[in-house]
């Protein structure tokens, strides 16, 4: 009778674990994105200049958001997520890739001299001194597989996963752009 229960047990949980996984859904995804003219855009050597105006809508996009103080944040998060999208996104030549940098205002010296030379992306990359671009958006959350959002042309979140730490999270990216037409 005790071996019964245990089997039990363990199947409800399992039912329960594999049910609650499949059902979840970013509370993320239908928000729309916001700009706040304090982000700042990077440019190649970089210099920081004001977002430009192609941000603000007009085509499908990754934004990504990271950390940008240590060197693991650089080569361990920041350039493989870039690589993970750019090798196994469908259509990336028609997606552009932006990444959210936070670097607070007393770092920023020590990213342009020390940190930024190890950045190694093809996307664009936004400089964000105060969390600005988590709080317009209310995008804060400890799950860290939700600071990576893909969005539409009017900037709306249509699904999110960071590819480093969620194996699915390309599968959903390719099957929500294979359904969009002219891509």
């Amino acid at each position: 009778m005790n071996r019964f229960k245990s089997i039990c047990l363990i199947i409800i949980l399992t039912t329960l674990f594999i049910g609650c996984k499949e059902s979840y859904q970013s509370p993320f995804i239908g928000k729309k994105i916001h700009f706040d003219p304090q982000l700042k855009y990077i440019s190649d050597s970089a210099r920081i200049r004001d977002i430009p105006n192609r941000f603000m809508g007009g085509t499908y996009r990754f934004f990504t958001i990271h950390d940008a103080i240590c060197p693991k944040c650089i080569y361990g998060k920041l350039n493989m997520v870039d690589r993970a999208l750019y090798s196994g996104i469908h259509h990336m030549d028609k997606i552009e890739v932006v990444h959210v940098l936070n670097i607070s205002r007393s770092d920023s010296i020590y990213f342009v001299n020390r940190m930024y030379e190890k950045v190694d992306v093809k996307g664009v990359l936004l400089w964000d001194r105060n969390f600005i671009f988590e709080e317009t958006n209310e995008l804060f959350t400890p799950n860290e597989t939700e600071r990576v959002l893909f969005v539409d042309p009017n900037n709306q979140v249509l699904q999110t996963g960071d590819p480093l730490m969620d194996r699915d999270a390309i599968d959903r990216y390719n099957a929500i752009i294979d359904t969009i037409r002219g891509l």
